[in-house]
């Protein structure tokens, strides 16, 4: 029998089935620690010599480089990068999947303009 192939939505964690509010933030975790093991390995650090730089031990350091990503928060990763000389960033952008109208849709006055954060999870609620 041929399995049948579903085009991405976009983002691995919604294809999965997690809502959108929590795919995003699975989606920030894992950049995250992909960026980390990507600097850990392109500076040849070992474990130990991460764990120093980090602030963590080199067991913490083991299971970054291992991509076990339910054992780091957001907070923390983003705390690691920072202590690496990363500078993290957040960008907000419309959603391409739900009109400005939709009844999810957030409003942040700014005095040029109204930025729109939206996110429908799959339910359309």
């Amino acid at each position: 029998m041929k399995e049948r192939i579903a085009k991405s939505k976009g983002n691995v964690f919604v294809d999965l089935g997690f809502s959108c509010e929590e795919a995003t933030v699975l989606a920030m975790r894992a950049d995250l620690m992909a960026r980390l093991r990507k600097l850990i390995a392109d500076r040849g650090w070992t474990q130990q010599e991460a764990a120093r730089r980090l602030g963590i031990t080199q067991s913490r350091v083991s299971d970054l480089v291992r991509g076990k990503w339910d054992k780091f928060s957001l907070d923390m990763l983003l705390t690691l990068a920072a202590k690496v000389g990363l500078q993290p960033q957040l960008k907000l952008v419309k959603s391409r999947n739900v009109p400005v109208s939709h009844p999810r849709a957030i409003s942040v006055g700014t005095p040029a303009k109204a930025l729109r954060m939206i996110c429908a999870d799959r339910a359309g609620r």
